[in-house]
C-alpha cells in the first residue's frame, strides 16, 4: 500500500483515509515487537477506512491476534474500528475518562441530549445528532476491551516505551503519548499544525477551552521533541520549528481572544 512511511525501525506511519471529512486523513501508528504489536488509532467505522488500514497491517506482517490498540482519544476517526482490530485477548487503551463514552455508547445520549436540548437545539437536531454525525455513526460498537490509562502511566512495546501525558480539552480524556528516549511526541489532535482543533463542550470540561490552553502549556516540556499528529503534517515542538513560541502559543492566542478560534458542540 502506497503511502506507509517508518519513521524508526519497527515504527510506521500508516495513512487511513476520512471520505467526506475535511480532515481528509487520519494518521495511524504502528508500532511491530517481538512478539507484539501496538496500533495507535483506527479511523471511522467505514469501508474505505477499514479496508485501508486491513491492507496496510496486512503488508506490515502484522498478525491481529498480536496488537494491542492505543487510543490518543474517543473521537471516532480515531477509535471507529478498534474493536475489530484488537487482538483477541488483547486490549484496548485509552484515557480513563474518556473510557466510559467508548464502552457504553448510551453514554452519549444520556449526557448530550438533555444539555443540547437545555442550550436551545430542537429535539429534531439533537436526533439528527445522534443518527448523522460521524461521531455516533460511525463510532464503534461497544465493547468490554477497553482499559483505562492515566497520566504517566506507560506502555511499552519492542524498544519503545509510550509515557501518557493527561491534555484534556480536545476531549476530556486526551492523552498525547511521549517517547522520551527517541524524543517524539504523538500528540493525537491535541496539537496539529496547519488547521485547528476543535474544542466542543462536554460535562467533565466546565471551561473546555481553559482546559485546552492549560494542556498546551505542558507542551514547553517537549521543545525539543518532534511532533507526530494525529491529522496532516507534524514538525518541531521548539521555538526554531515554530513550535513551543510557535504553532501552541499561536493556538493559545487564537484561544484567548487575540485571532480567530473556532468552538463547537461536537467535532472530530
Amino acid at each position: 500500500m502506497s503511502g506507509i512511511e517508518q519513521i524508526m525501525p519497527g515504527f510506521w506511519r500508516i495513512p487511513v483515509p476520512l471520505p467526506g471529512n475535511p480532515l481528509k486523513e487520519l494518521n495511524s501508528y504502528l508500532i511491530r515487537g517481538q512478539d507484539e504489536n501496538l496500533l495507535i488509532d483506527t479511523g471511522f467505522r467505514i469501508e474505505p477506512c477499514r479496508a485501508a488500514i486491513t491492507e496496510a497491517l496486512t503488508e506490515l506482517g502484522v498478525r491481529r491476534e498480536e496488537t494491542d490498540i492505543l487510543l490518543t482519544h474517543l473521537h471516532s476517526d480515531h477509535s471507529g474500528l478498534a474493536p475489530e482490530l484488537v487482538g483477541p485477548e488483547r486490549r484496548i487503551y485509552v484515557g480513563r475518562v474518556d473510557l466510559p463514552y467508548l464502552a457504553n455508547s448510551a453514554v452519549w445520549k444520556k449526557d448530550f441530549g438533555p444539555r443540547f436540548l437545555k442550550m436551545g437545539f430542537s429535539e429534531a437536531e439533537v436526533g439528527r445528532r445522534q443518527t448523522e454525525n460521524p461521531a455516533q455513526s460511525m463510532a464503534p460498537e461497544d465493547c468490554d476491551r477497553y482499559f483505562p490509562l492515566d497520566e504517566e502511566d506507560t506502555i511499552t512495546c519492542g524498544p519503545y516505551t509510550l509515557r501518557a501525558i493527561f491534555t484534556p480539552g480536545h476531549t476530556p480524556g486526551h492523552l498525547c503519548f511521549a517517547m522520551d528516549e527517541e524524543r517524539i511526541l504523538l500528540t493525537g489532535d491535541h496539537v496539529l499544525f496547519d488547521i485547528t482543533p476543535n474544542i466542543a463542550t462536554w460535562r467533565e470540561l466546565p471551561d473546555a477551552l481553559g482546559s485546552y490552553l492549560d494542556s498546551l502549556e505542558k507542551m514547553e516540556a517537549f521543545a525539543a521533541y518532534r511532533a507526530l499528529p494525529g491529522h496532516r503534517g507534524g514538525g518541531g515542538l521548539g521555538p526554531a520549528d515554530g513550535g513551543t513560541e510557535g504553532t501552541p502559543r499561536r493556538a493559545a492566542d487564537r484561544g484567548a481572544g487575540r485571532g480567530p478560534h473556532r468552538t463547537g458542540t461536537y467535532g472530530l
